[in-house]
């Protein structure tokens, strides 16, 4: 409905840019429109791993870092081995949905024996990154003898393996488990 206010009745936030006349003819959009992004939720246990939820364990972290966690997320690695397909490092960064419910695990599947081996690269990188990364579980051995190994082959000084690093004062990784 239209009103009997002065023409033009419009305006946009930012206003920058705006050229219209009324909320029909608008002739220039503003400059940087506000916008916002949707992100999908994740909660529950996944499989990693040819014919899994996601095919490698980066695909799997990616998810997790641009989701809003509903509630614990497990990650069972199905693959013997994950290293040729996988973009090292893998940065499990800081997910503000984080906390001492909504955890995440990296596991391996029952009765799977696995081994993550890859190059870091330069110094100061590692195979695995909590980047402030909190609630994070690693666990090498899961039940019915299946267990998780993970071997940088790099050999520049300075890598490891898994790193864990901050992102500013107060900002560490905090509240991690490798076992």
């Amino acid at each position: 409905a239209q009103d009997v206010a002065g023409i033009p009745n419009i305006s946009s936030n930012p206003a920058s840019g705006l050229v219209a006349t009324d909320v029909n003819t608008v002739t220039t959009a503003p400059a940087t429109p506000n916008s916002y992004f949707i992100s999908s939720t994740l909660g529950g246990t996944y499989t990693v791993g040819a014919g899994g939820n996601y095919t490698t364990l980066t695909a799997a972290v990616n998810a997790y870092n641009t989701a809003c966690l509903t509630g614990p997320v497990v990650f069972n690695l199905l693959d013997a081995t994950y290293s040729g397909s996988e973009t090292f490092p893998i940065s499990i960064n800081a997910n503000p949905d984080a906390n001492a419910t909504n955890t995440l695990t990296i596991q391996p599947a029952a009765g799977v024996v696995v081994a993550v081996t890859g190059t870091s690269g330069a110094s100061g990188t590692a195979l695995i990154r909590l980047n402030g990364a909190r609630y994070v579980t690693i666990d090498g051995l899961n039940t019915g003898g299946a267990s998780l190994s993970m071997e940088n082959t790099s050999t520049n000084a300075g890598t490891a393996v898994i790193w864990l690093s901050s992102n500013g004062a107060g900002l560490g990784a905090t509240n991690n488990s490798i076992r």
